[in-house]
Formats: C-alpha cells, structure tokens, sequence
C-alpha cells in the first residue's frame, strides 16, 4: 500500500524545495511585470498538463489532442514536475478502482495532511509498479513512451531551468519556474484529493458514487475545474464537468474550444 511505505527522499527533497520557492520570492527575487506575466503563463501551462492532459486526456481517454498540442502539455507536465505520465495515470485510475477505501492512495480517511501531500512523500516507484498494468495502452504510445520513469522528467526539467537562468537568473527561476510548479501542484491536485474528499464541503449530487467525494463550485476558478469532484466520480470519462453556465470549468472549456479548432477529437460530454 502507498502510505504504508517509508518516505521517498527524492519526493521530500522536491517538494521542500518547491516550498522554499515562495518564502524566496517574496523575501528575496521581487518580481518585474515580465516576471509575473510568465509566472501566470506557465502556471497555466502546468495546470492544464496536471488537469486537461495528465488527467482527463490521459488517465481518462476523455478526448484525443492533435500531436503537436499533445506534446506541448505533456512537456509542460514534465516540466512542471507531473512527472511519468504513465505512473500518474496508474496512480489516478487505482483511486478511481478503490475511491476511499483502505487502497485509496490518497484519502482525507487517512488524515487531511495526508490526502493533501503527505501520501505523495511516501510513494516509490517499485510500489507502483505491480498497478501499471492499467494504463498498459499508454505505455504502448510512441509519443508517451519516451518520457517512462524519473530520467527523462529530471532532465528535461534541469535543461529548462537552466535556459531561464542563463536568461534571467535566480528570480527567473524562482518566480517563472519554481512558483507556478508548487502553485499548480496543490490547484490542479492536491487541493482536490483533500477538500474534495471532505465530507461536510460543498454537495454530493450523485451519491451512487458510494465515496466522500464532492463538488466545490467556490473552488472551480483555483482548480481548473476539477472541484466538481463528484460529477467526475460519477462520469469519470467526459472531458467537461459543468452542467450549467454557472459551473466554471476551464480545463473542459479548453477541450471545447481545441474540439472547435479542429485540435482535439471525440471529446466524451455528461449525458443530456
């Protein structure tokens, strides 16, 4: 089990790292405008590689991107420090499988800390390996293949880094790299796997999902859209989660509009 492993150093030291990026930024490297204007671009980049790539193109088969765009979010996943997009898929679609139960890698039953990050200390690579089998048709992808395991994340994540420092030193990487990847972190995933799990928030219209999770509309706008949990529990294979105009849902409204531009294809919707 996930959480009955002892911790990943690689794991730890990532993401204390990350942590310190913002204490840095806002004590040390003060941002330019330009600084800004690409730390909004590329936290957009990451979140929608986590939201609309990693999980509901991939994890879910939720639509088909055209190569091009398909490559540019899985680079911005890899960049973003997503990481292995067949691991990522494995992981999600096994919480799907056991939603709040004993095997739930990730639920809030097992403490709020946990859900929100504690229980991605603690994953391994050699423990995910026996659940790979699920996203079997993913490795087989030429254009996903490449990109198995921690090596090739690692160096195109350190190439990229070092390019924004040649350009614009420590604050560039801080505020342009380092603060969108810990911000897209917790918006597009970890702040749905803890709060979105929590009983007493927000509503449960679909309560045959048998499970703790719920829709947050007042988080929709930081989460990409994938606050509303529940809806996708209960049609976890459609690429857009808003059932009314109200329902703000911006990584389904990207796959929209590439459907409408001829970039994505057999994008799945909620049943009418």
């Amino acid at each position: 089990m996930f959480f009955k492993t002892s911790l990943n150093p690689i794991h730890v030291l990532t993401l204390a790292g990350l942590f310190a990026a913002p204490v840095l930024g806002l004590t040390l490297f003060h941002p330019t405008p330009l600084l800004l204007l690409l730390a909004y671009l590329h936290l957009l980049w990451f979140g929608f590689a986590s939201s609309l790539y990693y999980h509901r193109v991939l994890s879910h088969r939720a639509a088909k991107l055209v190569p091009a765009l398909e490559l540019f979010f899985l680079l911005g996943g890899l960049i973003g420090l997503s990481g292995d997009p067949v691991q990522w898929s494995s992981v999600h679609r096994f919480h799907h499988q056991n939603s709040d139960s004993d095997e739930d890698p990730h639920s809030p039953k097992r403490g709020f800390w946990h859900s929100l990050f504690g229980w991605y200390l603690r994953v391994h690579p050699t423990k995910i390996e026996p659940i790979l089998g699920n996203s079997s048709e993913l490795a087989e992808r030429k254009i996903i293949s490449w990109a198995r395991g921690y090596g090739p994340s690692t160096i195109i994540h350190i190439a990229y880094a070092v390019l924004l420092y040649i350009w614009g030193g420590f604050p560039a990487l801080v505020w342009v790299l380092y603060i969108p990847v810990i911000m897209s972190f917790f918006m597009a995933w970890a702040l749905v796997a803890s709060f979105c799990h929590i009983p007493f928030f927000g509503k449960q219209p679909y309560p045959e999902t048998r499970d703790r999770s719920r829709n947050v509309a007042l988080m929709a706008p930081f989460t990409f859209g994938e606050s509303f949990h529940n809806t996708h529990h209960r049609y976890s294979s459609v690429g857009l989660y808003s059932e009314k105009w109200t329902e703000w849902d911006m990584s389904g409204y990207l796959l929209v509009l590439f459907e409408k531009l001829g970039w994505a294809k057999d994008l799945r919707r909620l049943p009418k």
